[in-house]
């Protein structure tokens, strides 16, 4: 989602957010769109109550089989005395990566 983030601004477009839209037609698959700001923020998507069990402290296997492929794997994260070592960004503006890739 980062790339496409990035990707996005280089284009020019503003007040978008990337989300996802995944289908499982002929496998789990997963795109990043753009969607407008002021449809998707202050949103919130709320778990169906099929997929809650009867007596609401469990879920139901269509809860499973949603989430499973979003949350499967593990993380590789560079360790630093057993802790997530997180990259140190410095901040660019997009101007500059505009500049940067017509000198290219």
């Amino acid at each position: 989602a980062g790339k496409a983030a990035v990707e996005a601004a280089v284009a020019g477009y503003s007040d978008k957010m990337v989300a996802f839209r995944c289908t499982r037609e002929g496998g789990y698959r997963c795109e990043t769109v753009l969607e407008p700001l002021d449809i998707v923020a202050n949103a919130e998507k709320t778990v169906p109550r099929a997929w809650i069990n009867a007596d609401g402290n469990g879920l139901e296997q269509p809860f499973i089989d949603y989430v499973l492929p979003l949350i499967q794997g593990v993380p590789r994260a560079p360790q630093e005395h057993s802790l997530p070592r997180y990259a140190r960004l410095k901040k660019v503006l997009v101007s500059d990566l505009q500049d940067a890739c017509r000198q290219s």
